[in-house]
This record gives C-alpha cells, structure tokens and sequence, in this order.
C-alpha cells in the first residue's frame, strides 16, 4: 500500500496531508486529541503524482511526530482491517 504525506509547515492547522492508497486525510501535530484534526478528504485520483504546491514538502513517515504516524497506522486499520506487526 502507498502512503505519500507532505508537510506544510504549519502554515494552517491541518499542517499534514496524507494519501493512503487513494485515501487523502488532513492532520494536525495532535491528531489523535480531540483539539487535533484527522479529517478524510474523500479519494484522489492523481493528486499524488502531483501535489498542489499548498501540501508543502514532501516527508517520510519516520520524520513525523509519534501521534500523526499513530494516527497513519490507525487510518490504515481502519481502512485495509489488516494489523500492523
């Protein structure tokens, strides 16, 4: 499954986009509190390959603070059904 996330640099407070297979969800730093954003965007076909340049830069998953990639993990459970080990 692919996963490509970008980075904004906080410059809004959804500061995350990922796009899972063609899932595309918006993220906070603290996706996972209920202050925190972790909003489905619906499906995207081709924005991936090429991203609005308002998504940021693009950033591997080990880059990301603890909570977005728990939250990552999440969406892909909730997504596929299938664990993580």
């Amino acid at each position: 499954m692919r996963i490509d996330i970008w980075d904004n640099g906080g410059r809004t407070f959804d500061r995350y986009m990922v796009v899972i297979g063609w899932d595309i969800y918006t993220m906070s730093h603290n996706p996972r509190s209920p202050q925190g954003v972790n909003q489905s965007g619906g499906q995207v076909r081709g924005a991936a390959a090429s991203p609005p340049k308002l998504w940021g830069n693009k950033v591997p998953f080990g880059k990301l603070p603890d909570e977005v990639q728990i939250a990552i993990a999440e969406r892909i459970i909730g997504t596929t059904g299938e664990h993580l080990t």
